[in-house]
């Protein structure tokens, strides 16, 4: 994998011994050399439910009465510390995994690298969003397609990769906040799956997720939508990184 990602982070809350144990211990195993990023402790940002309660009302955009955890703006702020870091040191390609993670082999007679090597040779070029793992989303019917641009909007943020200028986009885009993390990443596959996925999601992104009499400054249905479908988006196809080994989700953050 380091032959492919200039950096690979692994966001870890520094209470979450464990789960650092876990994450060292799977890589040390692959071979792969990984850094830890700090995330961002909902539970130390936000005292109380007041304090949480104003920084949705100052953030989120209000979709449909949906309240985010202190856990979930955690996670949306720490993946948005990466996205910082990797424009302002213009990391060339960057692999982004959450703590609790587990590698999916698909040719039991294969590493895991080299399991990862036979997608990647698949994966062109101009790719700048990666998503090695997910929830959901679309599978092609092609047993030997392990890279597809199609998926529909899949869930879950535990593994994926950026380049600088997908960064970028995600960054003048991500705010005002809205649903969960993977709510707007998951938009870019689910933009490109279909010719009519493409006019619902310009039709319908504001119903679908959010009170379309918002009108708060900097927000615009039209640039957002736009700079969505200038990402160009893969998917390792069936995903090669899984979630949930073994953690529960309310201990993520």
């Amino acid at each position: 994998m380091n032959n492919i990602f200039k950096k690979i982070f692994v966001i870890n809350l520094e209470r979450n011994a464990d789960r650092r144990e876990h994450v060292s211990k799977i890589m040390s195993e692959n071979n792969i050399d990984f850094e830890f990023f700090k995330a961002v402790d909902g539970k130390s940002i936000f005292p109380d439910n007041e304090s949480r309660l104003k920084f949705i009302e100052e953030n989120f955009l209000d979709c449909n009465k949906w309240q985010p955890s202190v856990g979930q703006i955690g996670c949306w702020l720490s993946h948005v510390e990466i996205w910082k870091k990797i424009v302002s040191e213009n990391i060339s390609s960057c692999l982004i995994l959450e703590d609790d993670i587990t590698f999916q082999i698909q040719n039991e007679d294969k590493s895991f690298q080299e399991n990862f090597n036979d997608y990647c040779e698949q994966l062109p070029e101009d790719w700048n969003l990666f998503m090695l793992g997910y929830k959901d989303g679309y599978q092609p019917p092609d047993e030997n397609q392990r890279i597809s641009p199609k998926l529909n909007c899949p869930a879950c943020t535990h593994a994926y990769a950026l380049k600088p200028e997908s960064a970028r986009i995600l960054l003048k885009n991500y705010w005002p906040m809205r649903g969960a993390l993977d709510s707007y990443t998951g938009q870019a596959f689910f933009a490109n799956a279909s010719d009519a996925n493409l006019k619902r999601f310009i039709d319908h992104w504001n119903v679908d997720r959010c009170n379309p009499t918002y009108d708060k400054p900097l927000y615009s249905k039209e640039s957002d939508t736009s700079a969505i479908l200038k990402l160009k988006s893969y998917a390792a196809t069936p995903p090669l990184i899984a979630q949930g080994a073994s953690f529960g989700y309310s201990d993520c953050w």
